[in-house]
């Protein structure tokens, strides 16, 4: 819609908002997004789909172009399918057995459903993989840009205190 405004950023996160607000509607790593992300373009319009990760539901989020500042609402959309190819796949034809057959595939393994305050002892704790096994044993940042944002982060000097505070807040939050 005209009224929202999505970007993606330098590290492959992606999220979109009402641009009068700071307000965040969707809010994506789009690293790895292959697994659990399906596109389609067509037109003014491009629609995700975006798989559970333990379940088999779909979600769908449909953006509709609008003509503005020069660019036609098809070359809007076909700079976002661009943009957002370069992460997952773009399928070409859209029906509901496409959408049951996304939502069936390649599905993780179960996990456990914590309340936040049991999920932020555990960060604290290190325990995390261990008690919620494979769903939470992994990352989908690339590994080869790990090495790359602790840099970042180790050279800010503000970063020591935002460590300290997300312990913080994770301890308030227990």
């Amino acid at each position: 819609p005209r009224w929202a405004s999505s970007r993606v950023g330098e590290l492959g996160h992606w999220s979109t908002a009402p641009s009068d607000t700071k307000r965040i509607l969707e809010s994506l790593q789009l690293w790895e997004s292959k697994r659990w992300i399906k596109g389609y373009n067509k037109s003014s319009t491009v629609m995700l789909m975006i798989k559970s990760p333990t379940s088999n539901s779909v979600r769908k989020i449909r953006f509709r172009f609008a003509a503005d500042g020069g660019m036609s609402e098809t070359a809007q959309s076909a700079e976002c399918y661009a943009c957002l190819s370069a992460y997952f796949t773009f399928e070409k034809t859209y029906n509901k057995t496409t959408v049951k057959n996304f939502a069936e595939s390649d599905r993780q393994p179960e996990g456990k459903n914590l309340l936040i305050s049991e999920m932020s002892k555990l960060m604290l704790t290190g325990d995390v993989a261990q008690v919620l096994g494979t769903v939470y044993n992994s990352t989908v940042f690339p590994v080869a840009q790990i090495r790359h944002m602790i840099t970042l982060c180790l050279s800010d000097p503000n970063f020591p205190g935002f460590v300290m505070e997300v312990e913080k807040q994770l301890k308030q939050v227990m």
